[in-house]
């Protein structure tokens, strides 16, 4: 059966919704309908799935549906596009009746529906990428935001719209997959905020034959492994040491003698270590931008 890269990707958020911690349920599907009350401005809300209306009452779900996707693509092997995308998430709301009969609402922020959408909302921003549905998708996920107020089976609902900024890829690698680790020699490595990093390998090579030949081949002496990687700083002890060095403030004794272990790490396909020296870096200061900080390394 063929599936649209939407309904894969609204798969994996509804997957992640559901790995909260509070036992909230969220379900939902791609057809759904609203309709306006001509005697209310209240919104009725309901949702239809492919073989039978949802039972909210009984099973105690969330509604969870597709609003909006658009799509940006790539025509590059690895089927990369990009997407914008909005669901909406809809929390039932108590309420009473004041003195004339009219409902009162009252939204709860501590309810363990709304704080499970949180909850995943939070976990999305620190993980980097999520494999599934036969690819690969990395998130830019935005704060819920209060779309409307509806009713449905005489109940009201608070309605959250979740937007992300999503890439996928079929095959391949992110970038941000990448970890990036540096510390003293032997001792603990810290994870770098890394932007972009550069690995850069050159061979030294000499001339095979001693006299000129039409077809030259080379024989190779050594060669040599360079990183060169732009970083936040975040005011960690190894990004003050970084830039004590580039910014030459370290003590003279030592500043061009320090070495590092470095680590490049990429889960399930490697892991790099070695050790590694500063040979030069700039600092970048931009009004309202975060302080960056872009060196090279090389191996000793």
């Amino acid at each position: 059966m063929l599936t649209t890269v939407n309904e894969k990707i609204f798969n994996i958020v509804l997957d992640k919704l559901n790995a909260n911690t509070k036992g909230v349920k969220f379900d939902g599907n791609f057809i759904f309908k609203f309709w306006q009350q001509p005697s209310k401005d209240v919104l009725d809300f309901h949702i239809i799935k492919e073989s039978e209306t949802l039972e909210y009452e009984a099973h105690e779900i969330v509604p969870f549906v597709d609003v909006s996707y658009i799509e940006i693509p790539f025509n590059e092997k690895n089927r990369r596009s990009d997407a914008e995308l909005e669901y909406y998430v809809a929390i039932k709301v108590e309420y009473k009746n004041d003195s004339n009969g009219q409902p009162v609402i009252e939204f709860d922020t501590e309810d363990d529906r709304y704080q499970a959408m949180l909850e995943t909302i939070d976990n999305m921003r620190n993980e980097l990428t999520y494999t599934g549905e036969g690819m690969k998708v990395s998130f830019k996920v935005k704060e819920p935001q209060k779309v409307n107020v509806f009713k449905f089976n005489k109940h009201y609902y608070q309605l959250f719209a979740l937007s992300f900024n999503a890439v996928k890829i079929d095959v391949g690698r992110f970038g941000n997959e990448m970890q990036l680790s540096m510390g003293d020699v032997g001792g603990t490595l810290a994870e770098l905020d890394k932007l972009e990093t550069t690995v850069i390998m050159g061979k030294t090579e000499r001339d095979n034959h001693n006299t000129t030949a039409l077809d030259r081949t080379i024989v190779i002496l050594n060669r040599t492994f360079e990183i060169q990687t732009t970083i936040n700083y975040r005011g960690t002890p190894i990004d003050n040491k970084i830039l004590q060095e580039v910014m030459i403030s370290g003590s003279a004794e030592n500043s061009n003698n320090n070495n590092y272990d470095v680590e490049m790490k990429q889960l399930n396909d490697f892991n790099i270590k070695r050790p590694m020296t500063i040979t030069g870096g700039t600092m970048q200061f931009k009004n309202n931008k975060v302080e960056t900080i872009t060196f090279s390394l090389k191996g000793v």
